[in-house]
């Protein structure tokens, strides 16, 4: 095996398999590596004429490294990541169903929210009445003419209104 940007000279390979068959064995020397650029010069018959660029030759030599570093590397990582997605969401629906199963049956009693209610509803408002409309149509209690025989009841001193209470919709972990 020869190092990146060096390949033997017979073949114009950065690899060599040797394989021996039958008991026989190699007896020779392998060719030592060298530079692509040098191997195709000691290919060509006139080596000093021979001129050729380096970008062409690393080109055509890296062709099948480019095709596993640039293809095969980043489509490995995103089919990984993919599967990686899916496994954590499978994994998060999978803890939300126990965790619903179990929050609906605790104790042998449902605790589930009713259907009706939702934490998408607006916030209820209870509104508490602070004046009593008199109703024209029914007598007083004492004539006009007659004087009353209690003394007048004082006005009540002006109370502040009373707060609007609202009720906070409820949120569940099953609502996310």
């Amino acid at each position: 095996m020869c190092c990146k940007g060096h390949v033997f000279n017979d073949t114009l390979s950065n690899s060599l398999l040797l394989q021996c068959v039958d008991g026989t064995y190699w007896n020779g020397t392998v060719s030592p590596c060298l530079t692509i650029k040098e191997a195709l010069r000691s290919r060509s018959n006139n080596s000093e004429d021979y001129d050729i660029q380096e970008a062409d030759v690393v080109e055509v030599y890296l062709k099948k490294y480019k095709y596993i570093e640039e293809i095969l590397i980043p489509a490995a990582c995103v089919v990984g990541l993919v599967f990686g997605n899916v496994a954590i969401i499978l994994l998060i629906q999978k803890i939300r169903k126990k965790r619903k199963a179990s929050s609906s049956h605790h104790n042998g009693r449902s605790t589930s929210v009713p259907p009706s209610t939702s934490s998408t509803q607006v916030p209820q408002t209870l509104h508490v009445p602070t004046t009593v409309t008199v109703d024209t149509n029914v007598p007083p209690a004492f004539p006009k003419d007659t004087p009353p025989t209690a003394p007048p009841i004082p006005p009540k001193p002006k109370t502040p209104q009373p707060p609007i209470v609202r009720q906070a919709p409820r949120v569940l972990m099953t609502d996310l």
